[in-house]
């Protein structure tokens, strides 16, 4: 009995020891090799954990050498940050889809870790490479038809801030119908910026454009014509009349009444304004607008109104007609639309509040020149502004200083440039001549009778380049169409500033008009103007022209009104053209 025990006893003891080292033995494997589940947890993390870690998404993938799908697109053109998301999906959701986490294979395949981790979990570098390539290379896969448009069909406003010395950027976003999950038509949202940043611009008219009612319009157009017929000057008992050499200071205004504010508080404080006529050409009738305008005491006011606005004419051209095509509707399309024949140069059809534009410049400095009864005789020069410019206190000093040097300096100079947009600090009294490159220097410009009578020569060249820009046109003209150019005495420091960075048909949260006046105000020394003489630096400089239309005026009706706008001014009437394209020209 005693050896039995002994035995039973000697047996529990061993399996106990063995017990004791297969358990000690097992967390030593389970420290030094985690089962296939956990290791795969921790060497091979799920795809959204490798992507954040060694392999970023796209998203942070491009951000540090190929930009992401949303920054790619603002800088090449490609499809929207929407569009990729339903075309592209994100690296996360790719990987989701096509390498499933690492438990999730371990489960269908089981096999050992070190396998599973060089057969089915290939290198996140790999899986980036094969299940999510750059941006750049899905957006040419998925959406060929983009990308073609981008080199064969610029866009229709590529020409817009050019010149105003920016860049254009466009995206492009894509709506989502939720009914049945398919897209719609793609709605463009072009970003006009400088070095990435900027407001959007809507190709929707504002609608207080076109708020006026249908029987109220009729009275506003008789107003508007009574008025440009009558051509009133304020403040004339105060200042006398309009002499032969009086400065005319020609502003063209759209509806921005904060801008307007602060343009004729700088107008005021310019040493001299008093002996000068300041004349408004709106395209909108305000009540404000015009209180503001006419209260003015501090120098002689003229307001003209041009007769072609979207405001006056909201149904039917040459505003925007409920027949007419939409802009980006492509020329193959089945839908019958009023001027279906006549896209521009790129395929697009016209855009009233963009062509308002032209049309509106072309009006006033037609009319200035041609139509006023003060300017019969008069052999001054005209300044042309904008509404959202501001002046420095002695840009009429610099004005006169440029005028009586200009026969010795450069006889050949019939435009005057007081503006520009260098951002740098430059010399108050520091003067150039060259040709005129019009985009570049389309603020703050003057001409004299010479000057028009050389364009007007070219008024049907005006009419049909195919540009919604009416100074690219212009720069078109001088430089390409006109020889000798045109040429030009310009100011270092400009004395005509833009603060407009939202522009007429532009909406930004960033917009703040006393940031920008603080801006212009740092970049000169006020202590440094009103210099005595103006020094020239360097030698004529003769430009190369070289040119490429923007598009936005290919349809017809904008031709014809350019050219009867010209007529007009010569003593025609265009109502009858009006009225016959109210019929439909199919």
């Amino acid at each position: 009995m005693n050896l039995a025990w002994s035995f039973l006893r000697q047996n529990f003891l061993t399996v106990q020891q063995n017990r004791s080292q297969t358990i000690t033995q097992n967390n030593k494997d389970a420290e030094s090799n985690p089962p296939a589940e956990q290791q795969n947890k921790e060497s091979n993390p799920t795809a959204e954990q490798q992507n954040m870690e060694s392999n970023s998404p796209a998203e942070q993938q491009n951000k540090e050498s190929n930009s992401p799908a949303e920054q790619q697109n603002k800088e090449s053109n490609s499809p929207a940050e929407q569009q990729n998301k339903e075309s592209n999906p994100t690296a996360e959701q790719q990987n989701k889809e096509s390498n499933p986490p690492a438990e999730q294979q371990n489960k269908e395949s089981n096999p050992t870790a070190e396998q599973q981790n060089k057969e089915s979990n290939p290198t996140a570098e790999q899986q980036n490479k094969e299940s999510n390539p750059p941006a750049e290379q899905q957006n040419k896969e998925s959406v060929p038809e983009i990308e073609q448009n981008k080199e064969s069909k610029p866009t229709l406003l590529q020409g817009k801030i050019p010149s105003k010395g920016e860049e254009l950027k466009i995206k492009e976003t894509l709506t989502i119908k939720e009914d049945n999950k398919s897209l719609s038509q793609p709605k463009i949202i072009y970003k006009i910026a400088k070095k990435k940043e900027g407001p959007d611009l809507s190709h929707n008219i504002d609608p207080s454009e076109i708020s006026v009612r249908q029987d109220e319009i009729s009275a506003l157009k008789a107003k508007i014509e009574r008025l440009n017929m009558e051509q009133r000057i304020f403040n004339t008992h105060r200042y006398g009349p309009v002499g032969p050499n009086t400065t005319i200071l020609l502003v063209q205004v759209h509806k921005r009444l904060d801008y307007l504010e602060h343009l004729v508080e700088s107008m005021k404080r310019v040493r001299g304004i008093n002996k000068t006529l300041v004349i408004f050409s709106h395209d909108f009738w305000d009540d404000h607008i015009n209180a503001l305008v006419q209260n003015i005491t501090e120098f002689r006011v003229m307001q003209m109104f041009f007769p072609y606005s979207l405001q006056l004419h909201p149904l039917t051209f040459p505003g925007r007609d409920p027949r007419d095509c939409e802009w980006n509707m492509p020329r193959n399309s089945d839908k019958d639309c009023l001027n279906k024949a006549w896209p521009d140069k790129y395929g697009h059809y016209r855009e009233p509040q963009f062509t308002q534009i032209k049309h509106h410049w072309w009006w006033k400095i037609n009319r200035a020149f041609d139509v006023l009864r003060v300017t019969r005789d008069w052999t001054g020069v005209i300044l042309s502004l904008e509404e959202d410019h501001y002046l420095l206190p002695d840009t009429l000093h610099v004005l006169n200083l440029m005028l009586r040097q200009k026969p010795d300096l450069c006889p050949t100079c019939h435009v005057m440039g007081l503006g520009n947009y260098h951002l740098k600090k430059a010399l108050p009294s520091r003067i150039f001549m060259t040709d005129w490159p019009v985009s570049g220097y389309n603020l703050g410009y003057t001409l004299d009778r010479y000057a028009w009578e050389t364009i007007k020569e070219l008024s049907d060249v005006f009419c049909t380049y195919d540009d919604y820009n009416w100074d690219l046109t212009l720069s078109y003209i001088v430089l390409q169409r006109i020889t000798p150019h045109l040429g030009m005495l310009r100011v270092d420091l400009s004395r005509v500033a833009h603060i407009g960075k939202c522009g007429t048909h532009f909406k930004s949260e960033t917009c703040n008009i006393e940031r920008e006046i603080k801006k212009v105000n740092l970049r000169h020394d006020a202590k440094q103007l009103f210099p005595k003489n103006l020094s020239l630096h360097g030698d004529y400089s003769k430009l190369k022209g070289k040119s490429v239309p923007s598009g936005g005026w290919g349809d017809a009706r904008d031709k014809q009104l350019c050219n009867f706008i010209f007529q007009e001014a010569s003593g025609k009437n265009v109502t009858t053209m009006i009225n016959t394209f109210k019929e439909d020209h199919r």
